[in-house]
């Protein structure tokens, strides 16, 4: 759950079936004055719900405090919280984008079409800057009785958008919203308090996919696992001993396999033999048709080469 420092006693969280999602921070990111900035995973097809809550704490400057809540940049709802509501009605939640007074459309992640053909439409870079955040702005107001709904009809996807036009930010995902449902409330009329900041504090949740998240290392990369040669054999399933077994084996093969082709290179390249050129007046061992050796003296060997064969 987000707070700030510059509106103690609010908390702001994006939920998903009724729990908060898990908030990352950018530690690199300087934030804005006033602005509170997490990071939170996107999931296709998943609704959610924006809740704000004050805490027992909290100090009111005026005679409400009031919620402006727009996605991807485009107003959604404006929740109001009373000085006089008591504590049940101080944590309210906003599902969705208000179609008419009696009716909201929820909020869903959805998949962010991209296309890289280098072509931008005109103006589209600015519509898409607040494409991927979720920006809920807080300000100090006052109270002027009811009044009637006067919002806008729901957005559908943002359809296919220029890769181009998103300037090199990593985004996965967009908001579109499911058909509309009927919702009673009661809307009032108010405004802010002079003399105080507008807004006084503003939480921004930027939805990015795990993988997106990860790219940006904003979440720790999944690490590497250990080959199954390095672990503890008594830790490996069945499956896992199986591998390690076949990859033995074809281990094993590769050497025989590379022995194999070393012999036979070397059947086919036998060591070539010397030819042994002997000086005048060494003496020479020869072996006579009796099998014995004889001495013989340069002087009375043949004028021919002999041959030697050398030996390891």
């Amino acid at each position: 759950m987000a707070i700030s420092e510059d509106l103690p006693g609010v908390e702001v969280e994006v939920t998903v079936g009724g729990k908060g999602l898990r908030e990352h921070e950018d530690r690199d990111l300087e934030e804005e004055p006033r602005s509170t900035i997490r990071y939170i995973e996107a999931i296709s097809g998943l609704t959610f719900a924006i809740s704000t809550k004050l805490l027992p704490h909290f100090e009111f400057k005026g005679d409400c405090i009031m919620f402006s809540i727009s996605v991807d940049g485009v107003w959604t709802a404006s929740p109001v919280i009373l000085r006089t509501h008591g504590k049940k009605d101080r944590s309210p939640v906003t599902e969705g984008k208000w179609i008419a007074s009696d009716r909201i459309a929820k909020y869903r992640f959805a998949t962010l079409e991209t296309v890289s053909d280098g072509h931008m439409k005109p103006g589209e870079a600015t519509s898409f800057k607040d494409l991927g955040s979720i920006v809920v702005k807080c300000t100090h107001g006052r109270v002027h009785g009811n009044t009637t709904f006067a919002g806008e009809s729901a957005n559908g996807k943002v359809g296919i958008v220029s890769e181009k036009a998103l300037k090199g930010r990593t985004l996965s995902h967009q908001v579109d919203f499911t058909e509309a449902a009927p919702k009673t409330t009661q809307w009032t009329r108010t405004s802010p308090c002079p003399r105080e900041p507008n807004p006084v504090a503003s939480f921004v949740f930027c939805y990015r996919s795990i993988d997106a998240l990860k790219s940006m290392l904003i979440i720790p990369r999944t690490p590497t696992p250990p080959l199954l040669e390095d672990r503890d054999i008594t830790t490996l399933s069945q499956d896992e001993l199986k591998e390690l077994q076949k990859r033995a084996q074809e281990f094993r093969e590769y050497k025989a396999n590379l022995a194999k082709v070393k012999r036979e290179k070397s059947d086919d390249n036998p060591r070539r033999r010397k030819k042994a050129r002997p000086n005048a007046g060494d003496t020479q061992l020869e072996l006579d048709d009796t099998d014995s050796f004889r001495r013989a003296s340069t002087d009375t060997l043949p004028t021919t080469e002999r041959e030697v064969i050398e030996l390891d």
